[in-house]
């Protein structure tokens, strides 16, 4: 694996041992992803050292064991990123949304490219999936990798306007890589995985373990987790009870562009673009004058 911050080229670690031991801390301590990515970072512990030395006393080779044997079976259905692995996305690393380990699918690579998110409702207005389609095929060809959290809605018709442009996207899912949410994106999210890259930070044996009712706090975090690893984020249009707020709060928190649309700012019964444009925000009437910014920006 490469390392940042090493003497050394490589350091000889195995892959599938630390995701066993990462799983198992997610799934043993019972804490969140992050607070458990917080603490081995802040340790400087790859996650089967930080296993090992600080709480091996907790775990039983049972559990380890059947961490280590649905991973084996789940092999080839993923591949890993570590926080400190040259192939970890550089622009996540610099945010404590950062998970300890990133299971991808695909061409992770593209996240060394300018990655933007085009997210917004799932019960999406035919005029609001027109606009998500015309901004996606817009930033396409400017060639930023169109990046979504595969919801229904704006998310889908954003991702499938890209496509069509011949543009690189990106999945941000808030279900293992083996689960597809919702089940009529199944064919999307594999074209993504196949000829794009798709992402999650959720692990596979915690995820087999919780109740349906109790996984729903992924997909906060799934937007999170978007908001850190691309650019910046457009939001086409959204109620006050949004997920996608999630994603608005984490762009502010980090700093990250956050643009929203002059139609989801004018929405009636609607109020939630006016407090974020008052903390620096930005309205756009359409997908050029969010290049214009973008390149503004970059300067």
């Amino acid at each position: 694996m490469k390392t940042v911050g090493d003497d050394t080229d490589f350091k000889a670690v195995s892959i599938l041992e630390e995701t066993v031991a990462y799983e198992t801390l997610v799934a043993e301590l019972n804490r969140s992803i992050r607070s458990v990515s917080e603490q081995l970072r802040d340790s400087n512990l790859l996650p089967s050292d930080f296993l090992r030395t600080s709480v091996a006393s907790l775990f039983t080779e049972q559990i380890l064991e059947a961490v280590r044997t649905q991973l084996l079976d789940l092999s080839r259905v993923f591949s890993v990123a570590l926080y400190n692995d040259l192939l970890y996305p550089a622009q996540l690393r610099f945010s404590e949304m950062a998970p300890s380990l990133l299971y991808y699918l695909g061409d992770i690579e593209l996240c060394q490219q300018p990655l933007i998110s085009v997210v917004g409702a799932r019960k999406a207005t035919d005029d609001g999936r027109r606009l998500a389609n015309e901004i996606a095929k817009t930033l396409a060809s400017a060639n930023f990798c169109v990046t979504s959290g595969l919801a229904s809605g704006i998310d889908t018709s954003a991702m499938q306007a890209a496509i069509e442009a011949g543009g690189k996207v990106v999945g941000v899912i808030g279900t293992p890589l083996n689960q597809s949410y919702p089940k009529e994106n199944i064919d999307l999210q594999s074209y993504v995985s196949k000829e794009g890259l798709l992402v999650s930070q959720v692990p596979f044996f915690r995820y087999s373990r919780e109740h349906f009712s109790t996984r729903k706090y992924h997909f906060p975090q799934r937007n999170e987790l978007m908001a850190g690893i691309t650019q910046a984020t457009v939001i086409v249009e959204a109620s006050d009870t949004s997920g996608t707020l999630t994603q608005a709060r984490a762009c502010m928190k980090l700093g990250r562009p956050l643009f929203i649309t002059e139609r989801c700012y004018n929405s009636q019964g609607v109020s939630w673009p006016k407090k974020y444009v008052d903390k620096g925000a930005i309205v756009v009437k359409n997908a050029e004058e969010i290049l214009e910014h973008l390149t503004a920006l970059s300067r």
